[in-house]
This record gives structure tokens, sequence and C-alpha cells, in this order.
């Protein structure tokens, strides 16, 4: 993955050089231009970090080992406003060497504690509690007001490479990394953390051996992520008992959320019962009084009365017989058409439910009475009615 080129020249100089020999990718070049607009006038802090941009990507090469399609994320040294575009970090390599500051987003396996205070006895504290479990975490020092504690996990009965790819990319990976967060924490009695970097889903993190611009009194300022004991992330390989504890906590959560989410739906869905059943209450009467039905019987059933009888929790045969004696008792004969008709809405009714997880609303009569002047007759029905 490193970036062949002359370590005699200067930054600008190997950027430019880079330019010119990947000429055609127009996405390349824009990166390198950004580059080289952020490093110019830059570069004697270029030539003082040098080494640290060396080691992170050594760093990512790690993280590319476990997650091939690893996106990363540029900052200049203005801040966010100054931002690049995502990219994928095999497929240009020179950003990771060169981008001023980069993030990751958190891997599906990651944890990364992060104690929100400088002190390096607190910081020390947690490091001994994490030792309690076998975990010993990479430090790193933000370069300002924090300690990050990265710690990559893998089931204990994760041995092969392919098992651990499998573990990585199963989509109950970054849920179950998540409770075993929690549990750790419990474990450690762990206190004084910004939770935000391992429970944010949009959260990005600042990989190792990267710039943290920060104002103090009035002026910017640098530091750098540093990692404390070594220049990899560090692996705890996850032992059963806590395996089997942090599913039964998840299986726990999932059935209370299941339960919640099942009591809102319940009591949502017997308030809009209730409600649109009231609302309309004018199919009813349509329905009860078929023998003043002079006209619109097909579009009556397909606009209000199937939809109707699918919201009030009839079945499929019980809404056809309704609508047969319906047409029947209006003076007319039950057709082929007709059949068709409440079927196929039925049906809609049905399948858009499935869709959305919201009913299919029969027409009001305003809205009828718009779409078909002809049936204005029916305000008469149901006032008599």
């Amino acid at each position: 993955m490193q970036v062949q080129v002359s370590d005699e020249e200067g930054i600008i100089s190997q950027l430019t050089s880079l330019r010119n020999r990947l000429w055609g990718d127009k996405f390349a070049m824009y990166l390198l231009d950004w580059l080289i607009k952020e490093w110019r006038g830059r570069e004697h802090i270029y030539e003082k970090y040098k080494q640290y941009y060396e080691l992170r990507v050594r760093m990512v090469e790690q993280l590319l080992d476990i997650y091939p399609d690893l996106i990363v994320q540029g900052e200049g040294f203005e801040g966010k406003s100054d931002r690049t575009k995502e990219v994928k970090a095999k497929e240009y390599p020179f950003f990771v060497q060169y981008a001023p500051i980069l993030h990751y987003r958190k891997l599906p396996n990651e944890i990364v504690i992060e104690i929100d205070n400088p002190d390096k006895e607190n910081m020390r504290k947690a490091v001994e509690r994490l030792k309690r479990l076998n975990i010993e975490p990479l430090i790193c020092f933000s370069g300002h007001k924090s300690w990050h504690l990265h710690v990559i996990t893998y089931p204990e009965y994760a041995t092969s490479k392919k098992e651990m790819l499998d573990y990585v990319h199963c989509e109950d990976t970054v849920e179950f990394t998540n409770i075993l967060y929690k549990i750790i924490l419990r474990k450690c009695d762990i206190e004084g953390l910004d939770v935000g970097v391992q429970l944010y889903k949009s959260h990005w993190i600042r990989a190792p051996y990267s710039f943290n611009v920060f104002e103090e009194e009035g002026k910017k300022k640098i530091g750098v992520k540093k990692p404390l004991n070594g220049d990899f992330y560090r692996v705890w390989f996850i032992p059963l008992n806590i395996v089997l504890l942090t599913n039964i906590e998840r299986d726990i959560k999932k059935k209370e959320e299941e339960e919640k989410r099942r009591k809102v739906i319940a009591k949502v869905s017997r308030k809009s019962k209730k409600a649109n059943l009231k609302k309309y209450a004018w199919i009813q009467k349509v329905l009860d009084n078929p023998h003043k039905i002079r006209d619109g019987r097909e579009r009556l059933l397909w606009k209000a009365i199937a939809p109707y009888l699918v919201l009030k929790g009839f079945s499929d045969e019980e809404i056809e017989e309704i609508c047969k004696e319906w047409i029947e008792a209006s003076g007319a004969e039950w057709k082929s058409k007709y059949r068709c008709k409440v079927r196929s809405m039925v049906n809609h009714c049905r399948n858009y439910e499935k869709k959305t997880g919201q009913k299919w609303m029969p027409i009001r009569l305003s809205k009828l009475i718009e779409e078909f002047p002809d049936l204005k007759y029916i305000e008469e029905v149901v006032k008599s009615g």
C-alpha cells in the first residue's frame, strides 16, 4: 500500500509527481490538488511529523486486512468545512499517507472507549480494569483532551481467517459489539466516558497518527493522536461466557424493543381504527341503505366499500359476501365485474399494509363527489340514513 516516492523530494514535489503519474484519473487528480493546496506553505509541518504518516499507513493496512472496503475521510487544517469526499482506502493509498487528518468509521467489531479527561491516571485505572478481562487496548492520546482505547474483537471460536471475516461482515455484529461494549464498561466500572464514539452510527474516528487541530487562547494548535503502546490495533478474543452473556442481553433487548413496538402499534391502531371508522360512517350508511342507491355501484365498491370492510377486519370471503348481498339488495345483478373489482381492491389493501405497515384508507365522501359529481345524491342517502 505504501506509495513509492523519493524521500529526497519535498511533499509538494512528491504530490505533484504523483499527479503527473495519475493523469487521466479525474478523482485522483481532484484529491491530489486538494492535498497540494493543504500542504503548500506547511511543508515544514509534514517534515516534522513525516514518520507518523508512515506509521499511520501501517495501521490502516491492518484495518484493510480486516475490512477491505474501508472508507476513509480526509480533513484539512481548517476543519470540517474543508473536508474532502470519502474514498476507499485501498483504491487511493496516497490519500491515506498524505491527508493531514484522516478519519474512518468504527469497524463493526471494534470497541473504542473514549475517556474525556486528559489526566493520565484516569486512563491508567481504566486500562488496569480492562486487563482483568484480558483486554489490553491500543492506548492513544487524542492530542487534545481525551484518551482513546481501541480494541478489535472476535469471539473465542473464530480462529480461522474465514471465520473472522464472516463475523465482521455479519449484519448482527454491530449490535452485538455495542452490547458487549456496555457489558465491558459495567464489569470494569469505568466512568467519565464519551459513549457517542462507540454508539453513534454516524461517528467518524480519527485514525492514529493524525493531527488534532484545535483552538486555544485564540490560536490554532496541533496535537497528534499518538499510540503509547505499539503501532498496531489490539485484538481481543471474547471468552465464550461473555459471548453467551452478550447474546442473552441482546435477545432480552430485542424482546423488550419488540414488545414496546407492539404496544405502541396496538395503541395507535386502536385509536386510529376508532377514529377512522367514525370518519367513514357515511359508508356504513350506504351499506345500510342499498335500496336508495341509484347509480355508481361499481365505483362505490372500489373506492369506498371494499377498503372500508378491510379496515373493519372482515375476511376476504366475508367482504365478498357482504358486497354481493348489497348489490342484490340495491336491485342489481351480482356480475363478474363487481366480483373482480372487490377482489382486486381487497388484495391491494392487504399488500399495501404489508409493504408500508399502514392501512389503505377508503375515499372520503367529499373527495368522492369531487371526482364523480354525478354521485352527489349520496349526500342525501347519508343524511336520510
